[in-house]
């Protein structure tokens, strides 16, 4: 790890007691400015420009500050557009392209809490789905939207879906 990512990590530590996400994101947009980390800096200032939407979008004043629950999904949905842009740029052969959107989602992900294993999915899918009592084929959709609303950000919904529909086939085929 470099050492001025542990520096801010320190730093945002210190300040997640004082500062919203918003505000840590802006100062650590101007800590990337003053080191010329050109990639922080895009996906700092994407992050921003997101921020700056959903104010508009809900008729709030431009210097506003955005809540950090409402932070936190702007920032997954960034997450997913980067990760299916490198998915995108995988299949069309622009490794050059993937490369930058990959540094700039490692950016992205440390805002976001603590994403959960696949063993951790599996075991919540499964308390889940006995408390929900399903185990038809048909319905993984009912699965799916009970464990997002729960898991908010904490798991990959893809994740969550693959391992939610090996859970269900391996019911049904022991029925």
């Amino acid at each position: 790890m470099h050492i001025l990512e542990v520096a801010v990590k320190k730093i945002r530590c210190y300040n997640s007691f004082t500062m919203s996400i918003h505000s840590d994101i802006k100062e650590e947009m101007k800590e990337a400015v003053r080191l010329r980390d050109r990639v922080r800096l895009t996906a700092l200032r994407s992050i921003i420009a997101e921020f700056t939407n959903e104010i508009i979008k809900k008729g709030a004043e431009r210097d506003k500050e955005i809540d950090d629950e409402t932070a936190e999904q702007v920032i997954v949905r960034l997450v997913k557009q980067r990760r299916d842009s490198i998915e995108q740029f995988e299949k069309a052969g622009r490794h050059d392209l993937a490369t930058i959107e990959q540094q700039e989602l490692s950016v992205l992900e440390k805002y976001l809490p603590e994403q959960m294993t696949e063993k951790e999915i599996e075991g919540f899918l499964k308390e889940l789905m006995a408390k929900m009592k399903v185990s038809d084929r048909k319905k993984p959709g009912i699965v799916m939207s009970g464990a997002m609303q729960e898991l908010k950000g904490r798991a990959d919904g893809r994740a969550v879906k693959r391992i939610a529909e090996k859970l269900i086939g391996e019911w049904n085929e022991k029925s």
